[in-house]
C-alpha cells in the first residue's frame, strides 16, 4: 500500500503477474507491532501443546521443515528494501531455533525473550519430551502472524508428522499460492471504509489515537516483601480448567442472562480486576479498567499462510459502573454486538493505518509506559478447529500419528503496565483459563492468585 497526496493507492499486482513474493512491505498492523516491540516487553506470544506418546525427534523435525515451506513469513526477516522502507525479505536459509531437551529441562534464553526480526526468524520452538510425554512450546513474533496463524502452522506440523508416522487416511492440505500474502493488508483493512467523501484518507485517525491511548488503570502488585518474590520460569503461564459439566453450566448460566459465554467471561474479568484492585489498595481510588480484545477479521472461505488478519478493540468501564450488574451485562452485550458488526471499521485500525504514514507520531503514541489496557483477553475457543484440515479424534481428543494432544495453552503479548494476558480455550469441551502476568512486575504466586481471583468470581456468580 502507498499514500500519495493524502489519497489511498493500492499497489496490487495483476493476477497474471509472475512476481516473486519478497521483498514485501509491512502492513500497518505489522509495522505497529514492530514499533511497539522492546526488549523488556517483546511483541511475542506463546502457544504450548502438550502430548501423550513417544515423540519421534527426526520425524517431528522433518514435519516442522515441511510446514515452514507453506508459511513464507515464518522464513523471513525485516530489512530496508523497496523504496528503502522496512520490508519482509527472504531469510536466505535462516531457520527458526528449535531447542530440544528432557521433559523437565527448563526453557532458558541467551539474550532474553526479545526476538530481533532484523536478524532472526519470528519463531522459536522448544521441545521437551520423554517416552511418554512431549511439551512443544512456541514463541511467535506478532509482526509475523496472529494467534490463528500460529495454530494453522502448528496444525500443518501435526499433519506432516501424522503422515510420517503412519496416518495414511488424511485429508490433503489445501495448496497455497504464496502471492496471496500480498492481499493480507486489504483483508484486515478495508481502505474504502476510511475514506472521506472526497475519496481521501480521513484525518480522524489522530482523534482515534487520542481516544484509544488514554491511560487506563494498571493492576497493583501484591503487598509482599521483595525477598519473598520468586521470578516465574518461562513461559510462566498458570491455568485453571473447568470440566465438561462446569463448562456446560457456565454456558447455560450465561444463556439465562442473555449473554454468550464470551460476554459472560468478559463481564467476570471486569469484576475480577475490580476485586483484585480493592484487595491490593490500602485506600480505594476511583478506577477505570480496560480490556483489549483481539478480533479475527477472516471471512468464510478466506485462506492465507500464517499472517495477521486481526484487529484490536478496547472495552472500558469505570469502577463504579461495575457495581450495577444489570447495567454492566446489558452495556457489554450491546457494545460487543456493535463491535462484531463493525470490526472491519475500528478506531484502532483507523489509528494505526493513519499513523503508519507518520512514524514519529506513532513512536510518540507508543513511547513511555502508558497503561493502554488493564488486561488482554483472547477468546481462542478450540484452536484445533483452526487447522486447515481435520485430524483424527478419539473421544474428543486429537491424534497426530502416535501422539495425542492432551492440553493447549498460550497467551498474547504483554506490553508496559498491562499486567495480565489471558486466553480462554475450549479444547475437549472443557473451559480453560490461561494467564501470564508481567514477569517484570508479578511473580508466579501473583499469577496464581490472579487466576484464583478470576475463577472465584465466576464460581461466586454461578452459586449466587
Amino acid at each position: 500500500m502507498a499514500i500519495h497526496e493524502n489519497t489511498l493507492v493500492l499497489d496490487v499486482a495483476p493476477p497474471r503477474a509472475k512476481k516473486r513474493l519478497f521483498p514485501m512491505h509491512l502492513t500497518p498492523f505489522e509495522n505497529y507491532m514492530l514499533m511497539d516491540d522492546r526488549p523488556q516487553y517483546p511483541m511475542t506470544f506463546i502457544v504450548t501443546f502438550e502430548f501423550s506418546g513417544n515423540l519421534i525427534r527426526d520425524e517431528f523435525t522433518a514435519a516442522i521443515d515441511e510446514a515452514l515451506d507453506r508459511h513464507p513469513l515464518l522464513q523471513a526477516i525485516i530489512q530496508p528494501a523497496k523504496q528503502n522502507r522496512d520490508c519482509w525479505v527472504d531469510a536466505k536459509g535462516l531457520k527458526p531455533n528449535v531447542d530440544w531437551g528432557e521433559i523437565d529441562d527448563p526453557i532458558e534464553f541467551d539474550d532474553g525473550e526479545f526476538i530481533d526480526l532484523r536478524k532472526e526468524i519470528g519463531l522459536r520452538i522448544w521441545i521437551r519430551h520423554d517416552e511418554q510425554r512431549a511439551v512443544v512450546t512456541t514463541q511467535f513474533h506478532h509482526s509475523v502472524c496472529d494467534g490463528i496463524g500460529s495454530y494453522q502452522f502448528l496444525g500443518d506440523v501435526l499433519w506432516y508428522y501424522a503422515r510420517r508416522t503412519g496416518d495414511d487416511v488424511l485429508d490433503e492440505l489445501p495448496p497455497f499460492d504464496d502471492r496471496v500474502l500480498r492481499n493480507r493488508g486489504r483483508a484486515s483493512f478495508a481502505a474504502a471504509n476510511y475514506l472521506n467523501e472526497a475519496g481521501k484518507f480521513s484525518k480522524e485517525w489522530a482523534e482515534s489515537a487520542r481516544l484509544l491511548f488514554w491511560p487506563m488503570t494498571a493492576l497493583k502488585r501484591t503487598r509482599k516483601p521483595l525477598m519473598q518474590r520468586q521470578a516465574a520460569v518461562f513461559p510462566g503461564i498458570k491455568s485453571f480448567i473447568f470440566d465438561k459439566e462446569e463448562h456446560r453450566d457456565i454456558r447455560l448460566h450465561a444463556q439465562g442472562l442473555g449473554q454468550t459465554p464470551n460476554d459472560y467471561l468478559l463481564e467476570k474479568l471486569f469484576v475480577a480486576m475490580q476485586r483484585w484492585d480493592r484487595e491490593q489498595r490500602i485506600i480505594p481510588l476511583p478506577q477505570t479498567f480496560a480490556v483489549m480484545l483481539p478480533m479475527d477479521l477472516r471471512e468464510p472461505g478466506m485462506q492465507f499462510p500464517a499472517a495477521n488478519i486481526v484487529t484490536y478493540c478496547f472495552i472500558r468501564r469505570r469502577g463504579r459502573r461495575l457495581n450495577d450488574r444489570d447495567l454492566l451485562v446489558r452495556s457489554l452485550r450491546e457494545e460487543i454486538t456493535q463491535l462484531k458488526n463493525t470490526r472491519h471499521h475500528t478506531k484502532f485500525m483507523n489509528m494505526i493505518f493513519g499513523a503508519h504514514f507518520y512514524p514519529r507520531t506513532l513512536r510518540t503514541i507508543l513511547s513511555g509506559n502508558r497503561c493502554l489496557a488493564t488486561a488482554i483477553l483472547s477468546n481462542t475457543g478450540d484452536p484445533t478447529k483452526r487447522f486447515y484440515v481435520k485430524l483424527p479424534r478419539e473421544k474428543g481428543t486429537l491424534r497426530a500419528g502416535n501422539l495425542t494432544l492432551e492440553e493447549v495453552s498460550g497467551v498474547p503479548p504483554i506490553r508496559p503496565r498491562t499486567r495480565a494476558s489471558i486466553s480462554i480455550f475450549t479444547y475437549r469441551r472443557r473451559l480453560k483459563i490461561s494467564i501470564r502476568c508481567d514477569p517484570n512486575f508479578f511473580d508466579a504466586a501473583d499469577t496464581q492468585k490472579l487466576v484464583d481471583t478470576y475463577v472465584s468470581v465466576i464460581r461466586d456468580a454461578m452459586n449466587s
